[in-house]
């Protein structure tokens, strides 16, 4: 009997696929939430040279205050979700030792799926963008 049972390979696919699946899921998985970090990065590094050339220009930003609601708005039109106090807008500083530039920065947090697994430091996302003032 037990001789029978050693040969039997009827369900060696499903053990095989049980052993594997965990990792395979778990890649899969890191692969996507991977993925939409750099996506919102990359909306809110986009975000900040919008606003910082708004701001800047003074097409439609005439105050911080007016230049962090735009801010937000154009996040979410982006599909990412912040708040004004997420985003400080500053005109006439310097930026990367240029003086007359206005910054825009926007540290927001990575709200991940995969919660308390994604290390540290990828949980927020800090951006920054400069736009030179006319003269």
């Amino acid at each position: 009997m037990i001789a029978r049972l050693l040969h039997d390979r009827r369900a060696a696919a499903a053990v095989e696929f049980a052993m594997v699946a965990p990792m395979l899921l778990l890649g899969l998985f890191t692969v996507i939430e991977g993925g939409r970090s750099l996506w919102t990065r990359q909306a809110l590094q986009q975000t900040s040279f919008v606003v910082a050339r708004c701001l800047a220009l003074n097409t439609g930003c005439a105050t911080a205050a007016a230049a962090q609601t735009y801010a937000v708005s154009h996040a979410r039109r982006a599909g990412v979700r912040i708040t004004t106090a997420q985003v400080t807008a500053v005109r006439g500083t310097t930026c990367n030792s240029q003086s007359g530039m206005t910054r825009v920065q926007i540290n927001a947090p990575f709200n991940s799926a995969a919660g308390k697994f994604v290390p540290r430091k990828l949980r927020s996302i800090f951006v920054s963008a400069c736009f030179p003032n006319p003269t």
